[in-house]
């Protein structure tokens, strides 16, 4: 099993780079230069809408290849193209929703160096997947329950508050956000957590994604957390 972080801010990035476990870090390529060190190791993160800005997220590929980064993280369909044309590397994410040996193939076929299995895909079937290329699993982190063009706090524009928690469910539980570029996520008021299931995983890497304010070099301590749907029965 191999390992990878996905990290949100530029502090988790240098610790992360001192971890020699993680295979690959995926980084919002708005940390990125070309004093970043390992760039091998690196992983560019665009935002997640880029509908209308696509000839300035194509500059910022470009120039991250002038850089000597080389590869880049694809959240649809969209991306893999302009990710492509920049003669970038495109590792697929959890959000191209994979979920069978079709659309992992058509996904190979197109280009993809690498992907993630969908958040929804129990073990189970995962476990029948014909693959050609790498496939991992979110294996940690508070995952997004949603995601809009509007911080859901401050509707009048992004909040640009890392770790805002001004957001309670019904049932009481705190919501942090987390905003950059044109999109706000709002994660799950409790984390996924997979790190004691590791040899259980069906897949070739687990990804560790790390929200602002965690400390990537020290294991988290969680009361509550959930195993997300991988062990769902299959119908």
């Amino acid at each position: 099993m191999k390992y990878r972080a996905e990290i949100t801010t530029k502090e988790q990035l240098s610790a992360a780079l001192t971890i020699s476990v993680f295979e690959y870090i995926y980084t919002p390529l708005e940390f990125l230069g070309a004093k970043t060190l390992e760039k091998q190791r690196i992983i560019a993160v665009p935002p997640v809408f880029i509908g209308g800005s696509e000839p300035l997220i194509t500059k910022e590929l470009q120039k991250l290849k002038k850089e000597g980064f080389k590869g880049v993280l694809a959240h649809t369909l969209g991306h893999i193209e302009l990710i492509k044309n920049a003669g970038l590397s495109a590792h697929g994410g959890f959000r191209l929703n994979i979920t069978n040996s079709i659309s992992q193939k058509q996904y190979e076929e197109i280009g993809l160096t690498d992907g993630i299995f969908s958040l929804e895909l129990p073990f189970k079937s995962m476990k029948h997947i014909k693959r050609g290329i790498s496939m991992g699993v979110m294996a940690y982190g508070y995952l997004p329950l949603m995601i809009t063009r509007r911080c859901p706090v401050r509707d009048d524009k992004l909040c640009g508050k890392p770790g805002c928690t001004a957001l309670t469910d019904r049932l009481g539980n705190r919501l942090q956000t987390y905003c950059r570029h044109s999109e706000a996520e709002v994660l799950n008021p409790v984390p996924l957590v997979l790190s004691d299931k590791i040899a259980e995983i069906p897949a070739d890497f687990c990804v560790f994604r790390f929200s602002t304010g965690e400390n990537v070099t020290q294991k988290p301590a969680h009361e509550k957390f959930t195993r997300g749907l991988y062990n769902k029965k299959v119908k």
